[in-house]
């Protein structure tokens, strides 16, 4: 409960503070389009995001941002929220509706999640990709909406084309968590066009959107570091438990 109350009391501020670091574009949507609550549709104010102080205080927050998921190596872990909802709708909304309004609301909050851990920001963030075959058939990268979002906010660019996912696997959800391990084993590699030390950024977040076992962020963070990336966080808006496949 102190936790929740301390974001509902800061991360308002917080944003606030931040909002004249915002691109331009970004104020004036904001200004003329007044922000409503994502969760119940009253005004936001005087949160400048799509999501009102009394809903914020009801999130399903983690008691901690920055617990670790077992079995990926990072320097930083920050994942703010538990999967459920409204958090768990506000993600498949984004992920299988191509409702972008939600990615604005999770970037924003992961964001204020990643400051207030009060460490020096990373260099860049780096969306875990989808294959090219899934990309093309969902329209976008749900990952790469959420980076964008939380990038605003942090003034920290975004390698959307960083790492490749360079063969298709069957999706995560359907798998328990040993088939999970091998079926994004060896999955990502580095773009060439980062393969330069001189292109390449030494502390990079990775970003997901949902963290279950770990296993494809763990194989994502191998391939980073084959090519150098010596601090890596991991960023994720959920957690969530291994629920038995199908």
């Amino acid at each position: 409960m102190f936790f929740k109350s301390t974001i509902a009391a800061h991360w308002p501020g917080w944003w606030q503070r931040r909002y004249p670091s915002l691109p331009w574009i970004e104020r004036v949507s904001l200004r003329v389009l007044a922000p409503r609550c994502l969760a119940c549709g009253e005004p936001a104010a005087p949160c400048p995001i799509d999501l009102c102080d009394v809903c914020l205080a009801t999130l399903p927050m983690r008691p901690l941002p920055t617990l670790e998921v077992p079995g990926v190596a990072a320097h930083l872990h920050c994942i703010p929220c538990r999967y459920d909802d409204p958090v768990a709708g506000w993600l498949q909304d984004l992920k299988y509706r191509g409702d972008w309004r939600p990615a604005r609301v999770l970037g924003a909050l992961l964001a204020a999640a990643r400051a207030a851990t009060g460490r020096p920001p990373p260099q860049a963030i780096v969306p875990l990709p989808l294959h090219a075959t899934r990309e093309r058939e969902r329209g976008f990268n749900q990952a790469e909406r959420l980076a964008v979002a939380a990038a605003r906010w942090l003034a920290v660019p975004v390698a959307r084309d960083a790492l490749l996912r360079r063969r298709a696997t069957l999706p995560q959800t359907r798998l328990a968590a040993p088939a999970r391990r091998r079926n994004v084993s060896e999955a990502f590699e580095m773009h060439a066009g980062w393969r330069d030390a001189a292109a390449l950024p030494r502390h990079v977040a990775l970003l997901d959107d949902v963290v279950t076992t770990g296993a494809t962020l763990a194989d994502a963070v191998r391939a980073l570091r084959r090519h150098g990336v010596q601090t890596i966080e991991i960023w994720a808006i959920a957690r969530a438990e291994l629920a038995p496949p199908d």
